[in-house]
């Protein structure tokens, strides 16, 4: 299958007229939007957002934006959708993409990039854009994919050193910190507290205690609660129920089927008859 069935590129200008851009990410696909000229009111969910050159938005599956000029410049953006059948196809067996992309903390994620990466994001989106009318290069499609990767991995680098840069500027580090950022990385996986006192060289009992406090939640409610939020998300990629299962480390079959419809007052069964229903409605 050639890639460009895979991925798609394009550039846009808009003027100033009071009119809002709807872009929209598949079920099937992550958009990533590159901000290169103007500014312009965000919309996502019902809540705005200002937005600016050189900022950068990661859109995960099925989600939708609006975005509409509030300056004399024109907006001028990038829209790059990357399948997530490609996106595995590009990821390696230490790395998949998918997986890095799911545990953003937003289904519609602000990525600020330095100047440099924010050049060479440019720069690769513009290629990969005039790279149509060369098909008939030489490895071709390998150029395309390579191209891809660095921009996927700049991406992904831009959102880690953003999160890192922020929680700087906050305070410094924290157990709970630590915490947190261990369990997103290893939500797939159990990770009972015995676990943890070995990792971090604490007593569960301080882990449960300091994690209460800072967050009001006990720390088996937020691993259940992280876990139920990569089903719901996964389930709405398209993946089975026993794929999911299977993925998400979430104990017995009947555990996830409760724990999934408490959270969510759906099992996962019906949810996935709710999003194909919506799916045949949009369509």
């Amino acid at each position: 299958m050639s890639n460009k069935k895979l991925y798609a590129i394009k550039k846009s200008i808009h003027g100033n007229e009071k009119k809002k851009v709807e872009i929209l990410s598949s079920i099937l696909s992550y958009k990533f939007v590159l901000i290169i000229g103007g500014n312009c009111n965000i919309t996502f969910e019902e809540k705005t957002f200002k937005g600016q050159s050189e900022d950068i938005l990661i859109m995960s599956p099925g989600n939708k934006i609006y975005l509409e000029v509030s300056s004399n410049r024109p907006l001028e953006i990038f829209e790059v959708s990357i399948s997530l059948e490609y996106l595995n196809k590009l990821s390696t067996e230490d790395i998949n993409f998918v997986n890095c992309l799911n545990v953003m903390p937003s289904k519609c994620e602000f990525i600020y990039a330095s100047a440099e990466t924010l050049l060479l994001l440019k720069n690769i989106s513009t290629t990969l854009l005039n790279s149509e009318f060369k098909e008939n290069e030489f490895a071709q499609d390998l150029y395309e994919k390579n191209l891809l990767s660095i921009f996927i991995i700049l991406l992904i680098r831009s959102a880690i050193r953003a999160e890192a840069k922020e929680k700087a500027k906050k305070r410094s580090r924290s157990l709970v910190d630590d915490l947190i950022i261990y369990i997103k990385l290893h939500i797939t996986e159990e990770i009972p507290l015995e676990r943890l006192e070995k990792v971090f060289f604490v007593s569960k009992y301080h882990i449960s205690r300091e994690f209460k406090k800072q967050t009001g939640m006990t720390i088996h409610r937020y691993i259940v609660k992280n876990k139920l939020e990569l089903c719901k998300k996964l389930l709405e990629q398209g993946n089975s129920v026993v794929d999911v299962y299977k993925h998400c480390g979430l104990g017995g079959y009947n555990h996830m089927f409760r724990a999934f419809k408490n959270e969510f007052g759906l099992t996962p069964m019906e949810y996935c008859k709710e999003i194909k229903s919506k799916n045949m409605e949009t369509k």
